[in-house]
């Protein structure tokens, strides 16, 4: 159980997604530094100017409406939001009460 709710709180941790990407693929390497907009290049067949873009949807996505600041946060985030994982926790400590119930009829 308790590794659930680990792998949820990294799942939600903003830097998760970009620390997995690192340590799977190398980073490229760097290409040659383009020129600003507007600035003509030369090139094999005469001087040529970049295509300039403007583009909404490569803009840059807008702040996030909460941020979480350590896993603790993120742990109470999940249990007040998630009666499902509250329930399943719940099932656990049930089976677990009700495991040591048997072994103490048993061996007694």
């Amino acid at each position: 159980m308790h590794r659930t709710v680990v792998a949820i709180a990294m799942a939600l941790s903003p830097g998760f997604a970009a620390t997995i990407g690192q340590a799977q693929a190398p980073t490229p390497p760097t290409p040659p530094a383009s020129a600003p907009p507007g600035h003509v290049v030369e090139g094999p067949s005469g001087p040529t100017a970049p295509p300039l873009i403007d583009d909404p949807q490569l803009a840059p996505p807008p702040q996030a409406a909460r941020t979480l600041r350590s896993w603790e946060e993120a742990i109470a985030l999940l249990r007040t939001q998630s009666p499902d994982l509250r329930a399943v926790h719940d099932n656990v400590l049930r089976a677990e009460a009700q495991a040591r119930v048997a072994l103490e009829h048993r061996s007694g």
